[in-house]
């Protein structure tokens, strides 16, 4: 039986939830190119309809998943912001260490970005249109402020803050594999933590000498 169309804001935010915890098993499962919109209606009990008033196209749907996936982490760092005292520059290994603290508690959470991409689509849709990758744009901030208040002397800030986010980006796709998630140690490597904190000293040695030149 279809459900009936959501009417209250409640309602809705509800079918939102369900549509984003179905449509991220689907993408998984299946792949960009695995499954229909059709398909995960009839998953959901819900109208092809009534589906397309929430997303037009799997595109825009997959960036409505990665929006969500990635909320609870954009706001712990724009708290972690809010709240630093002393060097700007310091905030990027606290940064990466929010970040890594993130994959530790649920490192599944990253794989729709990580081992999916984003379907094709003749045209954007709103949710694309304004997606941003906040952390890139605070690095950005942090970065440009630390050059005016003198803490570094490197000018071209935003390759600065691109490739610190290229370091922190990279080492958290490095470790979505099925290997990592286990408590047991990758051979000559080490368990996780191991890893993240090896990566966090190597960070701070490179902030280090971005100030002293």
């Amino acid at each position: 039986m279809k459900k009936t169309r959501a009417r209250t804001l409640e309602e809705k935010k509800r079918v939102f939830k369900e549509i984003i915890h179905k449509g991220r098993e689907q993408f998984l499962r299946y792949g960009a190119g695995g499954f229909t919109l059709r398909a995960l209606a009839n998953e959901l009990g819900m109208g092809q309809a009534s589906l397309y008033t929430y997303f037009q196209s799997k595109r825009e749907l997959w960036f409505a998943i990665v929006e969500e996936d990635f909320k609870n982490i954009d706001y712990k760092i724009e708290e972690l912001v809010k709240k630093h005292k002393g060097k700007n520059i310091n905030l990027i290994e606290q940064i990466a260490e929010t970040y890594f603290n993130e994959i530790r508690e649920d490192y599944r959470k990253f794989r729709i970005v990580f081992k999916t991409t984003p379907p094709k689509s003749m045209k954007k849709g709103p949710i694309e249109e304004q997606y941003e990758i906040r952390t890139i744009k605070i690095l950005q901030e942090i970065l440009l402020k630390a050059s005016q208040e003198g803490e570094i002397q490197e000018r071209e800030t935003t390759k600065l803050a691109f490739f610190f986010w290229s370091l922190i980006f990279g080492v958290a796709l490095s470790t979505q594999t099925d290997s990592f998630g286990s408590i047991e140690k990758l051979p000559y490597f080490g368990t996780l933590d191991e890893y993240f904190e090896f990566v966090l000293r190597k960070i701070k040695i490179l902030i280090e000498v971005i100030q002293k030149k």
